[in-house]
């Protein structure tokens, strides 16, 4: 059968075909005898569907992971949504209520708290903000711009001033993506297994602002001893940090002798030269077995857990290091203790 023959079979199968048996023949419906599907004719010889699927198998789980992530996305986005909604409905009501006692619309209330916060902002601050936008200012002086400015500092603050002294407790659970603690049982960990509260670092042994909030994470580990469990993922950033992925995959070479914590500092102590060279003598200072530790890193046993660990945060929405999650609640960037127990805080609270 030639190509225009193929074509037209094509066309009239699809013409007759019921919706069920046509639900998924967008890339062919030829069988062989044996049932492979045929998705195309070279030569008169056929390119099996199997064949295809073998050949295109990194290419659609990347396609794959792609789905998730989005997945991900929509989730967060309708979650951002509603939380939105309910901050605005919230806001309305408080403000109506304001409104009545004063006797005014709530369109007056809001007005006259715009004035008053304009005419409380000072005139030093008015010349510190008139310094950072000068060169935005097209030309225009301190005196043409006062007005502007003192209205920027009043938006930014009348939410606030509207909804003081009100009461407002969210029922809506937070935004999680549990999926990160998954696949983690042979991931470095600080803590009880039985811990209510997870905490899952994404983390690059390249990344300054990870070496900046390790002290942080020890400091969760020794307050709360028994609630918290910490997992340590790996998240190379291949095209900042060329050697994160080899120090990734040392650590973990490392943690098969019980030894990743150790490693794991004296590699963030040492990240602007880590060095396959240097990563060896670091392991060498701790007295890890050189020759398994080495043999480790030659086979590259730990490549695929490097690449999971990264593939998983990427579908979590992972796109910088370090990349916090408490009970699956992102917290991005080198955040400071206090930010991290205000969550695993009020984690607790909601385990009890």
């Amino acid at each position: 059968m030639n190509i225009k023959s193929i074509v037209g079979a094509v066309a009239f199968m699809a013409i007759g075909a019921s919706t069920a048996l046509i639900a998924d023949t967008s890339i062919g419906i030829f069988a062989d005898a044996s049932g492979d599907q045929v998705l195309a004719i070279v030569n008169e010889q056929p390119i099996y569907r199997q064949e295809v699927m073998e050949a295109a198998v990194d290419d659609l789980a990347a396609v794959d992971r792609q789905v998730l992530q989005q997945k991900v996305t929509i989730r967060r986005n309708r979650h951002q949504a509603i939380q939105a909604s309910i901050n605005d409905i919230a806001m309305r009501r408080v403000l109506a209520e304001k409104a009545a006692v004063a006797g005014v619309t709530s369109d007056e209330y809001r007005q006259s708290e715009f004035d008053r916060l304009k005419a409380e902002v000072s005139n030093e601050q008015v010349g510190q903000m008139y310094v950072q936008v000068s060169r935005r200012a097209e030309g225009k002086t301190l005196e043409q711009m006062d007005d502007e400015i003192r209205a920027h500092f009043a938006e930014r603050q009348i939410d606030d001033a509207i909804m003081a002294g009100a009461t407002v407790d969210i029922e809506l659970e937070p935004f999680r993506i549990s999926s990160v603690a998954d696949d983690t049982e042979t991931a470095p960990t600080l803590g009880p297994a039985d811990a209510p509260i997870t905490l899952v670092e994404f983390s690059d042994f390249q990344c300054p602002y990870c070496a900046h909030v390790n002290p942080t994470i020890y400091r969760v580990a020794q307050e709360y001893p028994h609630q918290v469990r910490i997992v340590f993922r790996q998240f190379p950033l291949d095209s900042m940090h060329p050697d994160a992925r080899v120090a990734a995959e040392a650590s973990l070479c490392a943690n098969e002798q019980g030894e990743f914590w150790e490693l794991h500092d004296k590699m963030f102590s040492a990240q602007h030269e880590l060095t396959p060279q240097t990563i060896r003598q670091l392991a060498s200072e701790l007295g890890l077995d050189y020759n398994a530790f080495g043999s480790c890193m030659a086979e590259g046993r730990y490549k695929a857990q490097v690449q999971g660990d990264l593939e998983a945060g990427e579908i979590a929405g992972v796109t910088g290091t370090p990349s916090i999650f408490i009970n699956g609640r992102l917290l991005a960037g080198a955040v400071p203790f206090d930010k991290i127990a205000e969550v695993i805080d009020d984690e607790i609270s909601r385990h009890n």
